[in-house]
């Protein structure tokens, strides 16, 4: 393990850089609530594209329903809030609980089915999940979902957002870089192959589940508390769409590429609001542009650059 940190120190470092910074700004910007917002939510992103990565890029599953761990963990904190009076702490770690357990109904179908078949099985529980919140109005609020009164400030779930995303990327970073990342990778490219050097398909598929679910649920649970509101939009299409368009945009298959994509197209979606109509096709264009263009994603793309030029080889070795 130690060996392990002191090879990703350069990737801790600058994860560490860039979470300062984004610190400084709020002070430095006199706590302008607009810049707080956009920057938490971009925060929020990270997590969710890059623990979508730890699945559909590292793992080979691609899934299609990402931010039903998001939506779980979230309804579950939303209902504790409303209905019981408990200890705040409990109640997060029981969404959280919720959330990570949620994994399982797409991770034990990925047991049983090849990818393809995979992607359409998350897709279903996606739509399920939505139906379910529209159906039991009484329970989840229907359209206009659960909200409950500000119990954080903004500035708090501001640097909570920024530690989660710090604590994800590291983490994931060192899981990718470490014997489990070889396994999940040995997978996404051949399961025969890799069940016949003996690496355990089901132990290593439902651990990246459960990974990418805990912290997609942390991220869930604070955007929850800075909004003060879950609706069932959490659990529309167009919502995990954009995290595998992020993912994919980015480069799928690199921590920090998945990291770039999701932070800096979500700033982009905040600006494209006054177009919001045209906001589906201009995404298109853009994936279609990205996969013409450079099929590896924007870092991809970066770490070709960089393979050009010998003299950097080993900052290229950083960066992929």
């Amino acid at each position: 393990m130690m060996e392990l940190l002191r090879k990703e120190f350069l990737s801790i470092l600058i994860v560490g850089i860039i979470s300062g910074g984004l610190a400084i700004m709020a002070p430095a910007s006199d706590y302008n609530y607009y810049l707080i917002g956009l920057l938490t939510s971009a925060c929020l992103w990270v997590i969710y594209v890059v623990c979508w990565d730890l699945l559909a890029g590292y793992t080979g599953m691609l899934n299609f329903g990402q931010l039903v761990f998001a939506g779980v963990a979230a309804y579950t904190v939303a209902l504790l809030e409303l209905h019981f009076k408990g200890a705040r702490p409990l109640m997060i770690l029981i969404g959280l609980l919720a959330g990570t357990c949620s994994s399982l109904l797409i991770g034990l179908p990925s047991l049983r089915v090849r990818a393809k078949y995979f992607a359409l099985v998350s897709f279903a529980i996606l739509l399920v999940f939505y139906r379910i919140t529209m159906t039991f109005i009484s329970i989840f609020g229907g359209d206009y979902g659960l909200s409950i009164p500000r119990v954080f400030s903004r500035e708090t779930l501001y640097f909570t957002a920024i530690i989660l995303m710090a604590i994800t990327l590291i983490s994931l970073r060192l899981v990718v870089k470490s014997r489990i990342g070889m396994a999940l990778q040995s997978i996404r490219e051949d399961e025969e192959t890799a069940r016949a050097v003996g690496i355990n398909i089901r132990r290593y598929k439902l651990l990246a589940c459960l990974i990418s679910a805990f912290f997609t649920s942390l991220g869930g649970i604070c955007g929850f508390y800075y909004m003060g509101h879950v609706g069932p939009e959490i659990f529309g299409m167009m919502g995990s769409f954009d995290v595998v368009i992020m993912g994919v945009i980015g480069g799928k298959g690199t921590i920090f590429g998945a990291a770039l994509g999701g932070g800096v197209l979500s700033i982009l979606l905040e600006f494209m609001r006054p177009v919001a109509e045209y906001r589906s096709l201009l995404y298109a264009i853009l994936l279609v542009v990205v996969v013409m263009v450079a099929s590896r994603g924007a870092w991809g793309s970066m770490a070709t650059l960089f393979r050009k030029h010998p003299q950097k080889k080993e900052i290229e070795g950083d960066l992929t």
